[in-house]
């Protein structure tokens, strides 16, 4: 397990593959030692890197493999296999494990074993600051007899060094010898195998946060026997392909816009996601149809060149969109790593009977932070009004009393747009106020 420092031309490259933190090597291309009897993916370790009594047996436990997830485009993955060892007299059950952390047997106990960040070597670390929502893992799990595996992932903190038990970030997290670590754990994504998974299968295994401390590194484990030294000799794991992925969750300003055939409706939304972009990236406002498919979305607008997690993209749903309540807008981005938040929107048009009160004398006006609307020469009955900003948020609502001129007061300056709804139609018009 060789740790990789990235030069900052390679750096520049992989952020345009992963537009936010990704596990190292996920898809176990690289390799260290591929001739020789102590080869293990690099970033990655099993037992012949581990501590204490985790030595080195003459079997892989962990080995390189051509057997792969179909559609990848690398060339390998990695098969964790639990495998009998022969010590002198005594046959040893040795499960097979993978984790980017260091693998302990403080004992001979199987079960006082585990695994854990090492915060002060490179070898046995990955540094990590972000909030992702889902693990992705692609598994082929081909058990002995009754044997389960696992896949598990935390992102976690530490206590002072994190050296000591009970200080770390570990898998298990409670036990004899590691102590109470789950204080320093943040989420958790965990999923046990409990059959022949028939080959290579996708899993999207969602992390569960358990408080909303500040990340400083993320431990893996894949294992092909869940029970330390418990496990079924031939039991074969092969793991490739992992991810992590960032949902983008949009918040909009208001739920419902108002469209006319003439003017579109400008529209703020705000977004937000747990994994913060390494490079510049463009997040886009797309709009589905009034069935809310994005088989063909129509972009609103592009929060351009960010490198921000989160912020506020100014949209228009464009003039003309028909009304209708089962619209839907998400906020994308080129990365796969991202997904995207579906949240429903209301679209209303403004010119709905506009022609069938063309000549109903109606004024509106502004003036002095007021909304004046004149209905004294007006025949409009049982008139009421809709007072919307530009956003597309109804400021004020009301009924307007017959043949009167009526104020609206204290209303603050900007551009809105006035729905005056009556017995014979809806008449609309914009007004400044200042």
């Amino acid at each position: 397990m060789k740790k990789i420092y990235l030069s900052i031309l390679s750096a520049i490259i992989s952020m345009g593959a992963f537009a936010q933190m990704q596990l190292e090597n996920p898809g176990f291309e690289t390799w260290d030692n591929v001739s020789s009897d102590t080869r293990e993916p690099q970033q990655w370790s099993s037992i012949k890197t581990g501590g204490g009594n985790a030595t080195t047996p003459a079997v892989f436990v962990v080995d390189r493999s051509t057997a792969v997830r179909p559609g990848t485009s690398g060339t390998y993955s990695a098969v964790v296999e639990t495998k009998n060892w022969n010590i002198v007299i005594l046959n040893v059950d040795v499960n097979g494990i993978l984790t980017n952390g260091r693998v302990e047997a403080p004992t001979t106990t199987p079960s006082d074993g585990y695994n854990r960040t090492k915060p002060d070597d490179e070898e046995f670390k990955t540094s990590f600051a972000d909030y992702p929502d889902t693990l992705i893992a692609w598994v082929n799990y081909e058990p002995a007899g009754s044997d389960n595996g696992r896949v598990q992932c935390i992102v976690h903190n530490i206590s002072g060094t994190g050296l000591t038990a009970g200080t770390m970030g570990s898998l298990p997290e409670n036990g004899g010898s590691q102590g109470n670590n789950a204080p320093q754990t943040i989420a958790k994504a965990e999923m046990d195998l409990t059959a022949n998974t028939g080959g290579w299968t996708r899993l999207a295994i969602p992390f569960s946060y358990s408080n909303s401390n500040v990340p400083e590194y993320i431990l893996l484990t894949a294992t092909s026997s869940v029970v330390a030294g418990g496990g079924s000799p031939g039991s074969k794991l092969y793991v490739d392909d992992l991810g992590l992925i960032y949902n983008i969750t949009p918040v909009l300003v208001s739920s419902t816009v108002d469209v006319s055939l003439a003017l579109g409706a400008p529209l703020d939304v705000d977004f937000s996601t747990g994994g913060t972009p390494l490079a510049a990236t463009d997040f886009v406002a797309e709009l589905s149809d009034e069935n809310g498919s994005f088989a063909s979305p129509v972009v609103i607008g592009t929060e351009t060149g960010t490198m921000l997690s989160s912020g506020t993209i100014g949209c228009t749903v464009p003039a003309g969109t028909v009304a209708g309540t089962g619209y839907k807008v998400r906020v994308t981005n080129i990365s796969e790593y991202y997904a995207s938040v579906e949240v429903p929107l209301t679209v209303t048009n403004l010119t709905v009977g506009i022609a069938a009160v063309a000549n109903d004398n109606i004024r509106v006006f502004g003036l002095n932070g007021n909304v004046t609307i004149d209905l004294t020469n007006s025949i409009a009955e049982n008139a009421s009004y809709e007072l919307i900003s530009l956003n597309g948020q109804r400021v004020a609502t009301g009924a307007l009393v017959a043949g009167n001129i009526n104020t609206l007061p204290n209303v603050n300056t900007g551009i809105y747009a006035v729905r005056i709804i009556h017995a014979e139609g809806i008449f609309t018009s914009k007004v400044l106020v200042n």
